[in-house]
């Protein structure tokens, strides 16, 4: 708003009473006024004691909220993991809660920021690599690299057996609490045997079969995807010492 539609600075007026009228459209009076109250009282706090309240604040929300069951997508999937994680996108820190069962990971964000879905989901068939990643300096961040049909015309054939919904992204990046609740999610994922069967059907097979075994019954089965997703995500990790090998070679 310009004062006679002139371009001026704006003029800070100080010590001046305002009233503000403030309308609640998804809640009620009666449960917003204890939570104002509360951040009024911090707000007046020390900046030490404010942060550390707000931690706590949050902590406290986040560990009452526990992931819906009624939101798997097949009833017949068994919850093997959950707990609260914060996932990371440029200039957006979402927390929520993580789910792993055997055949899907899900996030169901504490606030529905985008405002899409409630919950996000991916089959893990079509999770081509875990990665130990550092989130702010410190080893509590995991990242999930998936294959999206949808996403990827030229897949669509070969993976079929994958159903939806997917990831609206090729990739998700979640912060932990510490490294041992980061490390737990990363077992329970790599432990399933769901993991990367797409993703292996759409690799090369690069061991040839033992001596002695007919081609006909190597061909029955299928090519285990664990050590091409572990060769994978050690590479994204540079994990085995390559990388400093490379570097000191230059």
């Amino acid at each position: 708003m310009k004062p006679n539609m002139c371009d001026v600075p704006y003029t800070v007026e100080k010590n001046k009473t305002s009233t503000w009228v403030i309308s609640l459209s998804y809640a009620k009076l009666d449960s917003f006024m204890p939570l104002a109250q509360e951040q009024l009282v911090i707000s007046r706090l020390p900046p030490h004691d404010r942060l550390e309240l707000l931690d706590a604040a949050v902590k406290a929300r986040e560990d009452a909220t526990s992931f819906d069951s009624s939101r798997l997508v097949e009833f017949s999937e068994r919850l093997v993991w959950e707990g609260p994680v914060t996932q990371l996108s440029p200039l957006v820190r979402e927390p929520g809660r993580m789910a792993v069962t055997d055949q899907r990971v899900y996030f169901k964000p504490l606030h529905n920021i985008s405002g899409d879905t409630p919950v996000r989901s991916h089959p893990l068939a079509a999770v081509a690599a875990v990665v130990r990643r550092r989130s702010s300096l410190r080893p509590v961040g995991l990242e999930l690299f998936m294959l999206n049909p949808l996403l990827e015309p030229h897949i669509q054939q070969q993976m079929q057996q994958c159903s939806g919904p997917y990831w609206d992204a090729p990739s998700a990046f979640f912060s932990f609490r510490s490294e041992t609740d980061r490390d737990k999610a990363l077992a329970c994922i790599t432990s399933q045997p769901q993991l990367g069967i797409a993703v292996c059907q759409l690799m090369p097979l690069t061991s040839p079969a033992p001596t002695g075994v007919s081609s006909a019954s190597s061909a029955a089965e299928p090519p285990t995807p664990k050590p091409q997703l572990q060769a994978a995500g050690q590479l994204l990790e540079a994990a085995g010492g390559w990388l400093q090998r490379v570097t000191m070679a230059w």
